[in-house]
């Protein structure tokens, strides 16, 4: 009997959105009881078009949003941990304190992106074309070396004990090549 009333709910919610007269995804999703801080993780939502929605605190981790049109939508503390968003159009989106953890970023337009706060470590950032993309990855790099550097300046002893174990490391493999030569 449960079942049946379940299975009818299903059949209406997916009548409602049929009839629905929206194209509108977020739309849509509200008139099928979804919830897109919490139903849509794991989701294919490749090439939908979300532009300009509010997104915040949404759970998309591990979403498919290759070629999605994301531009000007808030992602604001969204979770986006090992997201596809491959091709993705994100400019103008703001993704301010966004967890980007290993998310897939390859060929997305990115110009003009909120970063401030996005949690970035191990995201696929390649061939992303904009100037803003490229000053972002820039900024990371400067934060590398700024950190390399208070380590030479703070802690030198450190930096010591690295440089001796970087040099054994080449000429131990300069040695083992070496070696290879003779033998052929």
């Amino acid at each position: 009997m449960a079942n049946e009333h379940s299975m009818q709910e299903l059949h209406n919610s997916i009548q409602q959105v049929v009839e629905a007269e929206t194209n509108d995804f977020l739309e849509l999703a509200r008139i099928a009881g979804l919830d897109i801080a919490t139903d849509f993780a794991g989701a294919d939502l490749s090439g939908v078009d979300l532009s300009g929605a509010d997104l915040s605190n949404a759970d998309l981790s591990n979403a498919n949003l290759s070629d999605a049109n994301l531009s000007g939508v808030n992602l604001t503390l969204a979770k986006l941990s090992g997201a596809d968003l491959s091709g993705a159009d994100l400019r103008g989106t703001n993704l301010s304190k966004a967890d980007l953890s290993g998310a897939d970023l390859r060929g997305a337009k990115l110009k003009g992106v909120k970063l401030k706060g996005a949690k970035l470590s191990d995201a696929k950032l390649r061939d992303t074309d904009d100037i803003d993309a490229n000053l972002m990855l820039y900024s990371i790099n400067i934060a590398v070396l700024i950190g390399i550097f208070y380590i030479i300046l703070c802690h030198p002893y450190i930096f010591v004990i690295f440089l001796i174990r970087k040099i054994r490391s080449i000429v131990k493999s300069d040695k083992s090549e070496i070696s290879d030569d003779l033998i052929r």
